[in-house]
């Protein structure tokens, strides 16, 4: 159940300042708050991924994800549109709710208190999603 999901974690974050309600507990509408957006939900994958990552790698990450057709190089100007809407848009959105934080001197993003509980509400979708998905393979054939 989604709601067993979203109790936040420790997740390794002690000592580091986090922009959240200091809560510890997710509400259903921060957890669609911050997964509202496509960038938001890949950058909270990737973080998910590969742990605590550089504002410039998720955005060439998440450039790459978007290029078309897929597996096209990513272009210095795509790269920068991706960079400018993550630091500018998303990145502060996250780290308002307290799912990530981001450290301003190295541009650094690393789990929030409330990583745990939004990305495992974003699993939880999206298992569901997947399964919806099979089924409607099944019927198909």
């Amino acid at each position: 159940m989604i709601e067993d999901e979203l109790e936040g974690g420790n997740n390794g974050t002690a000592g580091r300042r986090s922009r959240g309600d200091g809560g510890g507990r997710a509400t259903l509408a921060a957890v669609f708050d911050a997964l509202a957006h496509r960038r938001r939900r890949q950058l909270c994958r990737l973080v998910r991924e590969h742990g605590d990552s550089s504002l410039e790698d998720l955005a060439m990450d998440i450039a790459a994800l978007e290029v078309d057709p897929p597996g096209r190089s990513v272009t210095n100007y795509e790269w920068e549109g991706v960079y400018a809407a993550l630091y500018h848009a998303h990145v502060p959105k996250l780290a308002e709710l307290g799912v990530i934080e981001f450290g301003s001197d190295d541009e650094t993003v690393a789990p929030g208190e409330l990583f745990d509980a939004v990305t495992g509400a974003l699993r939880a979708v999206e298992r569901e999603v997947a399964s919806v998905d099979a089924a409607a393979d099944v019927d198909d054939e």
